[in-house]
């Protein structure tokens, strides 16, 4: 899967490797939006959705790691805007502690 075209350099910088051993079928998706990136870009350009539209064209469990540089530990809007598109795919976010 082609992941060049979607990065945009702070907003969203991201690379993916795809695992298949059958019957798993594994894709790891490696995020980054720097602190001084555009958050916009990043959610309301519906950067982040398109990749994850291109993955569930062909199923694969997916593991999504990386740094989205927003504040998990409070109630806020980025985080609300994040966990809601990422339940839309059925996926939740599991690092509860300050990084």
């Amino acid at each position: 899967m082609e992941l060049n075209s979607h990065c945009k350099e702070q907003d969203i910088e991201i690379c993916a490797i795809k695992l298949v051993h059958s019957p798993l079928n594994f894709c790891i998706l490696s995020i980054y939006r720097s602190p001084t990136g555009n958050f916009d870009t990043f959610i309301k350009k519906k950067k982040l959705e398109e990749i994850l539209n291109l993955l569930i064209l062909n199923p694969v469990n997916l593991v999504i790691c990386g740094d989205f540089n927003v504040n998990f530990m409070t109630d806020n809007t980025k985080k609300y805007q994040i966990t809601s598109l990422l339940k839309a795919y059925n996926l939740d976010y599991i690092v509860n502690f300050p990084t």
